[in-house]
Protein backbone atom coordinates (compact mmCIF):
# COMPACT_ATOMS: atom_id res chain seq x y z
CA UNK A 1 0.00 0.00 0.00
CA UNK A 2 1.48 3.17 -0.75
CA UNK A 3 0.93 6.22 0.80
CA UNK A 4 0.06 9.05 -1.58
CA UNK A 5 -0.65 12.91 -1.45
CA UNK A 6 -5.07 11.93 -0.83
CA UNK A 7 -4.10 9.73 1.69
CA UNK A 8 -1.88 11.90 3.94
CA UNK A 9 -4.95 14.43 2.99
CA UNK A 10 -7.91 11.72 4.12
CA UNK A 11 -6.17 11.12 7.15
CA UNK A 12 -5.45 15.33 8.69
CA UNK A 13 -9.71 15.29 7.98
CA UNK A 14 -9.49 16.78 4.24
CA UNK A 15 -11.20 15.28 0.84
CA UNK A 16 -11.61 15.65 -2.59
CA UNK A 17 -13.32 13.88 -5.52
CA UNK A 18 -10.97 13.39 -8.48
CA UNK A 19 -13.10 14.01 -11.67
CA UNK A 20 -11.62 13.28 -15.11
CA UNK A 21 -14.26 15.75 -16.68
CA UNK A 22 -13.11 18.97 -17.35
CA UNK A 23 -15.15 21.75 -16.88
CA UNK A 24 -15.14 25.11 -19.42
CA UNK A 25 -15.34 28.07 -17.63
CA UNK A 26 -15.96 31.23 -20.73
CA UNK A 27 -14.03 34.28 -19.67
CA UNK A 28 -15.38 37.44 -20.95
CA UNK A 29 -14.26 41.35 -20.79
CA UNK A 30 -17.77 42.88 -19.05
CA UNK A 31 -18.26 46.27 -19.11
CA UNK A 32 -18.69 48.25 -16.29
CA UNK A 33 -21.87 49.96 -15.40
CA UNK A 34 -22.02 53.89 -15.88
CA UNK A 35 -20.47 55.94 -15.08
CA UNK A 36 -17.35 53.43 -13.83
CA UNK A 37 -14.38 53.79 -15.91
CA UNK A 38 -12.96 49.59 -16.23
CA UNK A 39 -8.88 49.98 -16.19
CA UNK A 40 -7.48 46.22 -17.10
CA UNK A 41 -3.44 46.26 -16.54
CA UNK A 42 -0.96 43.90 -16.59
CA UNK A 43 2.87 43.25 -16.05
CA UNK A 44 4.74 41.02 -17.60
CA UNK A 45 8.46 39.65 -17.08
CA UNK A 46 10.61 37.47 -18.92
CA UNK A 47 13.51 36.51 -16.39
CA UNK A 48 15.99 35.35 -19.08
CA UNK A 49 16.87 38.56 -19.97
CA UNK A 50 15.35 40.55 -16.93
CA UNK A 51 12.98 42.66 -19.60
CA UNK A 52 9.86 43.64 -18.34
CA UNK A 53 6.70 45.67 -19.84
CA UNK A 54 3.58 47.24 -18.80
CA UNK A 55 0.18 47.29 -20.71
CA UNK A 56 -3.07 48.87 -19.87
CA UNK A 57 -6.35 49.69 -21.36
CA UNK A 58 -9.30 52.05 -19.97
CA UNK A 59 -12.58 51.71 -21.17
CA UNK A 60 -16.16 53.38 -20.41
CA UNK A 61 -19.61 51.54 -19.79
CA UNK A 62 -20.12 51.22 -23.70
CA UNK A 63 -17.00 49.58 -23.86
CA UNK A 64 -15.02 52.34 -26.05
CA UNK A 65 -10.99 52.45 -25.31
CA UNK A 66 -10.31 55.67 -23.75
CA UNK A 67 -6.57 55.06 -23.64
CA UNK A 68 -4.53 52.36 -23.74
CA UNK A 69 -1.00 52.24 -23.38
CA UNK A 70 2.35 50.19 -23.48
CA UNK A 71 5.87 50.67 -22.17
CA UNK A 72 9.16 49.28 -20.98
CA UNK A 73 9.59 48.81 -17.28
CA UNK A 74 13.11 49.46 -15.85
CA UNK A 75 14.99 47.90 -12.74
CA UNK A 76 11.88 45.39 -12.42
CA UNK A 77 13.08 42.15 -11.25
CA UNK A 78 10.03 39.84 -10.47
CA UNK A 79 6.35 39.51 -11.79
CA UNK A 80 4.67 40.73 -9.04
CA UNK A 81 7.29 43.62 -9.32
CA UNK A 82 6.43 44.09 -13.13
CA UNK A 83 2.45 43.88 -11.65
CA UNK A 84 3.19 46.60 -9.03
CA UNK A 85 4.78 49.02 -11.34
CA UNK A 86 1.92 48.78 -14.14
CA UNK A 87 -0.57 49.91 -11.54
CA UNK A 88 2.02 52.28 -9.97
CA UNK A 89 2.64 54.34 -12.93
CA UNK A 90 -0.63 54.09 -14.41
CA UNK A 91 -2.23 55.65 -11.48
CA UNK A 92 0.26 58.45 -11.72
CA UNK A 93 -0.90 59.18 -14.98
CA UNK A 94 -4.34 59.16 -13.90
CA UNK A 95 -4.81 60.93 -10.77
CA UNK A 96 -5.74 63.85 -11.74
CA UNK A 97 -8.37 62.95 -14.19
CA UNK A 98 -11.78 62.96 -12.38
CA UNK A 99 -13.07 59.33 -13.05
CA UNK A 100 -16.38 58.73 -10.62
CA UNK A 101 -15.45 55.26 -9.82
CA UNK A 102 -12.17 53.33 -11.32
CA UNK A 103 -12.54 49.64 -11.50
CA UNK A 104 -9.18 48.18 -12.09
CA UNK A 105 -9.10 44.24 -13.17
CA UNK A 106 -5.60 42.97 -13.01
CA UNK A 107 -4.77 38.78 -13.97
CA UNK A 108 -2.60 38.96 -10.70
CA UNK A 109 -4.38 37.81 -7.83
CA UNK A 110 -1.27 38.48 -5.80
CA UNK A 111 -1.37 42.36 -6.77
CA UNK A 112 -5.38 41.81 -6.14
CA UNK A 113 -5.14 40.61 -3.01
CA UNK A 114 -2.32 43.06 -1.37
CA UNK A 115 -4.26 46.01 -2.62
CA UNK A 116 -7.49 44.25 -1.25
CA UNK A 117 -5.42 43.78 2.08
CA UNK A 118 -6.29 40.27 2.23
CA UNK A 119 -2.34 39.71 1.84
CA UNK A 120 1.01 41.42 3.26
CA UNK A 121 3.20 42.46 -0.11
CA UNK A 122 6.70 41.06 -0.31
CA UNK A 123 9.27 43.75 1.10
CA UNK A 124 11.22 44.14 -2.56
CA UNK A 125 7.66 45.92 -3.81
CA UNK A 126 7.09 48.12 -0.40
CA UNK A 127 7.81 51.25 -2.37
CA UNK A 128 5.74 50.73 -5.28
CA UNK A 129 3.04 49.70 -2.93
CA UNK A 130 3.29 52.63 -0.91
CA UNK A 131 2.96 55.03 -4.03
CA UNK A 132 -0.50 52.68 -5.09
CA UNK A 133 -2.07 53.01 -1.84
CA UNK A 134 -1.42 57.10 -1.80
CA UNK A 135 -3.10 56.98 -5.42
CA UNK A 136 -5.90 55.11 -4.58
CA UNK A 137 -6.56 57.19 -1.21
CA UNK A 138 -8.35 59.83 -2.96
CA UNK A 139 -9.72 57.67 -6.03
CA UNK A 140 -13.60 55.70 -5.36
CA UNK A 141 -11.99 52.46 -6.63
CA UNK A 142 -12.50 48.65 -6.73
CA UNK A 143 -9.90 45.86 -7.78
CA UNK A 144 -10.41 42.35 -9.11
CA UNK A 145 -8.91 39.13 -10.33
CA UNK A 146 -9.99 38.59 -13.90
CA UNK A 147 -8.26 35.82 -15.73
CA UNK A 148 -5.61 36.14 -18.41
CA UNK A 149 -8.11 35.89 -20.89
CA UNK A 150 -10.32 38.66 -19.64
CA UNK A 151 -7.35 40.68 -19.47
CA UNK A 152 -5.94 39.76 -22.91
CA UNK A 153 -6.17 43.47 -24.50
CA UNK A 154 -4.05 44.48 -21.60
CA UNK A 155 -1.73 41.17 -20.96
CA UNK A 156 -0.43 41.74 -25.09
CA UNK A 157 0.04 45.32 -24.46
CA UNK A 158 2.59 44.45 -21.50
CA UNK A 159 4.35 41.29 -23.24
CA UNK A 160 4.68 43.57 -26.74
CA UNK A 161 7.53 45.99 -25.02
CA UNK A 162 9.19 42.77 -23.58
CA UNK A 163 9.32 40.87 -27.01
CA UNK A 164 10.57 44.24 -28.22
CA UNK A 165 13.28 44.63 -25.48
CA UNK A 166 14.23 40.66 -25.96
CA UNK A 167 14.83 41.64 -29.85
CA UNK A 168 17.53 44.91 -28.65
CA UNK A 169 19.08 41.96 -26.57
CA UNK A 170 20.22 40.17 -29.14
CA UNK A 171 23.71 41.06 -30.40
CA UNK A 172 23.98 41.69 -33.83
Amino acid sequence: MTCGFLDIAQTAGYHYRISSHLHHLPVLWKKPEHPQLKLNIDGAFYQQNNAAGRGGVLRTSQGDVIWAYAGPLHNCNSPLKAECLALETTLKFLINWQIPHLIIETDSSTLCNVISKKSKGHWTVKDSLVSISNSLSSVSYSIQHVYREGNCAADRLAQKDCIFLMWLAVDL
